[in-house]
């Protein structure tokens, strides 16, 4: 499957920035970038599964199951400025996909770059910076077939700051600023 190069990571930044955007949009790909989640996953998620205390979310029905995931510093802070009335985290995104790929089109990449692509992008970034396996299947939420993982229900420091290299490595190629969904649009800050 195909995967975001630096160079469509940052076009992609930059489709995100202006008044076209929805705000809801914007942010749920962001989140989605930042997470490595499944895009129905992001478009489900409900207030009531964060846990900002420990930085994670708790999804009661996934592909796989129950699902406790860990959520970097920036992807939380996003779901976190999102809280105000409804149920959503990301309300108004029943046509998730449609409003993604308009989205693509407009940054000027190819339509094979789908939801899912920013999935295996955070799985293949995170391996190119050093993460091993088991740590990129738990961030993923991928489930685990050792009789071990079945005792272990917990998060953990290291857990926490991988999801936070990662997400700050993506952040970075896609020119989101520090904080919580806010882009620069990098094109208009390059020197010749």
């Amino acid at each position: 499957p195909p995967r975001l190069t630096g160079a469509a990571s940052s076009l992609l930044g930059t489709a995100l920035v202006g008044p076209m955007v929805k705000p809801e949009l914007r942010d749920a790909i962001i989140f989605l970038a930042l997470s490595g989640w499944r895009s129905g996953e992001v478009v489900n998620l409900r207030h009531d599964a964060l846990d900002p205390a420990r930085r994670c979310a708790v999804l009661a029905s996934t592909k796989t199951g129950r699902s406790t995931r860990q959520l970097a510093r920036r992807a939380m802070e996003i779901a976190a400025a999102r809280l105000y009335e409804g149920e959503l985290v990301f309300p108004g995104l029943g046509g998730f996909p449609k409003a993604f790929g308009r989205l693509v089109s407009r940054a000027g990449l190819p339509a094979d770059i789908t939801p899912h692509v920013l999935r295996h992008s955070f799985a293949s970034e995170a391996a190119d910076i050093g993460l091993s396996e088991s740590t990129i299947g738990a961030l993923l939420g991928h489930s685990t077939r050792s009789v071990t993982a079945g005792y272990i229900h917990r998060l953990d420091a290291a857990l926490a700051a991988s999801a936070d290299v990662v997400a700050d490595h993506i952040a970075g190629l896609m020119g989101i600023a520090a904080g919580a969904s806010e882009v620069v649009d990098l094109a208009s800050r390059r020197v010749a």
